[in-house]
């Protein structure tokens, strides 16, 4: 993995494969308040539209931008590991592990595989505060089968919304979360799913169009602080499908405002464990929660809890303190490397599979182009043995005609001797008359 180490100005290469960026030296404590470093040196990374197996930390934000109309920034982020990102001011941390927004219709960026441990701010935020009326720059995202850690005892994990106008179009499936998952801001969500989803924590649903949550589990760990589920009443929402969530804690929520949402003792949800394999490198990225205390097993990189931010001290602020339930580890080889044969061997399966259902395709259609073909050859049977039996029983005619006219031969003759006969006559009567030769005087 090639390293490679920022200083205030640089740029990060696009396409970002097998690559460690981090600044080696940055300064984390700003006298200004407000998001933007005025007098620290800021080390930002902006992302391209491919990265792919990297690691970026000790930086102070992550940007991932929209380009413009004419030239949409798209592309996907897999298998990315973030942590240590952002600085301290005077009103509160700064720096976000991924700040993303996308145009409209423009297209989808995609997030998979990857892990984002929060730094002095939030894990990651799909955000924008465009005003109503001006293109959307928050539209657009699949998020799957990310780990996203955040502060439990504050609002520290993701925003998916905007001050002005909500977000669009966006599904987040099959991902891990530790802190509070803020489902819109004070725009209006439209077309979000948030479906198989494990909440350590806090799920925020706020009201929107057409928006999907359903089975999903919550847990609020003992002692956190955490509420679990956060909703309006149904009447807030248009068209909303939100159906099997369970939420797991000591003290129960008293309302759930009518949604589909089971209630259930902490007791009933010991401990949880998720497993992402990432077969392009025989490895695996691992989420465990485990009340007793999480072990990571010898030999990993240990991803949660990370080590201490450069020019800080101590453990990042918005992970602290530490969760010892909570542990996140990427294994090399071993079970990864069978997952990783197991995948390539159902990716091969499937493309097998495939290439039958086209073969299939094509038998079916030379099988109907047969059938076609028996018709075809039925009919010009059908139409020979029409003509057979026309020839046929024109034979039967020209016989009949022939016998026929033998028939008439002796009628033809004798009227033609006839016809000869009435001539010589005819010629006879109209000749003058031949004088007779008579006796003298």
């Amino acid at each position: 993995m090639q390293k490679v180490e920022l200083k205030e100005g640089d740029r990060v290469p696009d396409p970002l494969v097998d690559a460690e960026v981090y600044a080696p030296a940055l300064e984390r404590t700003s006298r200004v308040p407000g998001s933007l470093t005025i007098d620290i040196d800021g080390v930002p990374v902006d992302l391209g539209a491919d990265v792919r197996h990297a690691v970026i930390h000790d930086v102070h934000n992550v940007g991932w931008w929209a380009g413009n109309l004419e030239h949409p920034r798209l592309g996907s982020l897999y298998d990315l590991t973030v942590y240590n990102v952002g600085w301290q001011s005077t009103d509160r941390g700064h720096g976000h592990g991924l700040y993303t927004q996308n145009y409209g219709t423009a297209g989808v960026k995609s997030i998979d595989r990857c892990a984002f441990i929060a730094g002095f701010s939030l894990a990651w935020k799909i955000y924008g505060e465009s005003r109503v009326g001006e293109p959307n720059k928050i539209s657009g995202y699949t998020v799957r089968k990310t780990i996203s850690i955040g502060d439990l005892n504050r609002d520290g994990a993701v925003i998916v919304g905007g001050r002005y106008q909500g977000v669009e179009d966006v599904v987040i499936e099959d991902c891990v979360f530790v802190g509070t998952v803020m489902l819109g801001y004070l725009g209006r969500n439209r077309r979000v799913t948030f479906r198989r989803n494990l909440v350590i924590g806090n799920l925020d649903f706020r009201p929107g169009d057409d928006l999907v949550v359903e089975d999903n589990d919550i847990v609020v760990p003992p002692g956190s602080g955490a509420y679990g589920w956060k909703a309006s009443a149904p009447d807030a929402y248009v068209n909303p499908t939100v159906r099997r969530n369970r939420v797991f804690a000591d003290t129960l929520p008293g309302v759930v405002n009518g949604w589909d949402t089971a209630l259930h003792p902490l007791a009933e949800f010991p401990a949880a464990r998720r497993e992402y394999v990432i077969p392009e490198k025989n490895a695996t990225l691992v989420f465990a929660y485990e009340p007793a205390g999480a072990t990571i097993p010898a030999g990993a990189k240990v991803l949660y809890p990370p080590p201490n931010p450069v020019g800080w001290s101590g453990s990042a602020p918005s992970i602290t303190p530490l969760r010892a339930e909570i542990a996140v580890w990427r294994e090399e080889g071993g079970e990864g490397e069978d997952m990783a044969r197991i995948a390539e061997l159902e990716a091969a399966l499937k493309v097998a599979n495939a290439m039958i259902a086209a073969r299939d395709g094509e038998i079916t259609a030379l099988d109907g182009k047969i059938v076609e073909r028996d018709r075809q050859i039925e009919t010009l049977t059908a139409e020979q043995a029409a003509l057979e039996q026309e020839l046929k029983d024109s034979e039967t005619l020209i016989a009949d005609l022939d016998a026929r006219l033998k028939k008439s031969e002796p009628v033809v003759a004798a009227a033609r001797a006839l016809w000869s006969m009435s001539q010589a006559f005819g010629e006879l009567m109209t000749s003058p008359p031949t004088p007779l030769q008579g006796r003298g005087e």
